[in-house]
């Protein structure tokens, strides 16, 4: 996040999309979106201030693609992403537990019926986890999660379906299903396994 009030903008991660040459940072000054390039040997100078602010939270349309809008209050934040006020608008957080409970916004519903993928992904610092990502994100979601090897392992009908699967690996391989983004980025700074090691701990 720069500093100066009139040029601050909050950050959202990097995106790379397969229509991309490159990947970009994704930058959000009030409702106008910037996309700097991440183009190789360029550099960017951004001072990051002390506050981290809500990045607001996503509706889903019917047919399924998403809306991301910006907080409200553009509300400071100790910990997370989201204020609890966004969190409470937010409809994708129904899709961690719509295999459990059933419940979902129709747009989210009609996400959740294309077909999703099961991958194993693990990171420079070792750890390793199980994710999934629909068909539409196949593609751009092992880019943007940081890891250092990935593989795709499973596919499924629907996000449903998928979810049960991810749980099931969990409970009987015992892989995690989240990695801290601090944790990620540590293991970048002081990277000890080379990328055989890394590959190898997927199975």
């Amino acid at each position: 996040m720069i500093l100066e009030r009139e040029n601050r903008q909050l950050c959202h991660g990097i995106s790379f999309s397969p229509h991309e040459p490159v990947p970009v940072l994704r930058l959000r000054r009030g409702e106008e979106w910037v996309n700097e390039p991440l183009s190789e040997n360029r550099s960017i100078r951004l001072r990051v201030g002390q506050t981290k602010f809500c990045l607001g939270y996503v509706t889903m349309r019917d047919d399924g693609s998403r809306t991301l809008h910006s907080c409200p209050k553009l509300k400071g934040l100790n910990t997370g992403t989201q204020c609890d006020g966004c969190r409470r608008l937010d409809q994708s957080k129904f899709m961690h537990q719509f295999h459990k409970t059933g419940e979902a916004p129709q747009g989210l519903r009609k996400y959740l019926e294309q077909p999703h993928f099961l991958y194993v992904a693990s990171f420079a610092h070792g750890a390793t986890k199980v994710g999934t990502t629909s068909k539409q994100s196949k593609w751009t979601r092992l880019a943007q999660q940081g890891a250092v090897s990935a593989r795709y392992v499973a596919r499924a009908s629907d996000g449903g379906a998928i979810r049960v699967l991810e749980d099931l690996v969990t409970e009987h391989v015992g892989l995690k299903q989240q990695v801290r983004q601090k944790s990620k980025v540590k293991g970048l700074t002081s990277w000890e396994l080379d990328e055989v090691s890394l590959d190898a701990a997927k199975g």
